[in-house]
């Protein structure tokens, strides 16, 4: 890679729903005066690494491409992320298939396709508004975010049929629940921040699980997900956002529509500014 500059630019943007959003841009200026783009954003309490050690890395690795043309050092996953957007470089309107986040009836999409996290509701409010959106013609998504115990996800199952959903996202608070669930009721799930927490070779013999839930800042690019995809062929891989940026979030529409992945960008709607591309 022949570089004329790298430069690390941090950011700090407001959340509606929570801390600041903090992370780095890397701005590439290619030999041929071309400039490309990355962001860099470990997300706090689940990346393996900090910011700060991002940072680290990202100024190990300006060092080499500046000296030597080339990175010998490793990445942590949010800086495979950076660099691997930064060396795609495209921002234009994409044809994804993107799944939509929904938590009441007032916010349904056109899109049939959907997403409702259940997580702080109560059981028969849950059902209740699972049973409208079945009577509206959707076949939703549901994301219980490990925070029902298995008896409670049970009960729910029984007043719907398997058909009725494409998979339940992380359904019982504990791991070793995950079998029983489904032998129980018949229902796939899908999993997404059990994988942080177990070997992807444990992961893929699980009975009943039917779809990986992979957030890129937490694995890398394009070549990581890939890997992913080669060790599980039996099961479908959806896309998703870890509160990237929308500078970011392009990345993640590129890596959906060169993957052909569906995914899901729903962190993206939760910022109160958002970046302008660096001069």
């Amino acid at each position: 890679m022949n570089l004329r500059s790298f430069d690390i630019i941090p950011f700090q943007l407001p959340l509606s729903n929570g801390p600041d959003r903090k992370g780095c841009i890397i701005k590439l200026k290619h030999k041929d005066n071309s400039v490309t783009f990355g962001e860099v954003s470990p997300l706090p309490n689940w990346s393996f690494e900090s910011l700060d050690a991002a940072i680290t890395n990202l100024k190990t690795i300006k060092n080499e491409l500046l000296k030597h043309g080339q990175i010998s050092s490793l990445c942590y996953p949010s800086v495979l992320f950076g660099l691997d957007q930064a060396t795609t470089n495209k921002k234009t309107d994409l044809d994804i298939q993107q799944e939509n986040l929904v938590s009441s009836l007032e916010d349904l999409p056109a899109n049939k396709k959907i997403k409702v996290k259940l997580k702080g509701k109560a059981l028969d409010e849950s059902i209740l508004l699972i049973k409208k959106l079945l009577n509206l013609g959707y076949k939703p998504s549901i994301d219980l975010n490990r925070s029902w115990h298995i008896e409670k996800t049970l009960s729910f199952t029984s007043h719907f049929s398997p058909s009725d959903i494409t998979y339940i996202e992380e359904p019982t608070t504990k791991f070793r629940d995950l079998e029983r669930f489904y032998l129980l009721s018949g229902f796939n799930y899908a999993l997404d921040e059990t994988l942080l927490n177990h070997p992807l070779t444990r992961i893929v013999k699980l009975k009943g699980l039917s779809t990986l839930i992979i957030k890129p800042t937490l694995y890398g690019g394009r070549k990581e997900i890939l890997e992913i995809i080669k060790q599980t062929p039996n099961l479908a891989i959806r896309l998703s956002s870890a509160y990237e940026s929308n500078i970011g979030t392009e990345h993640l529409k590129t890596l959906a529509h060169s993957l052909n992945l569906p995914v899901g960008l729903d962190t993206y709607k939760f910022f109160l500014k958002q970046l302008c591309y660096p001069v």
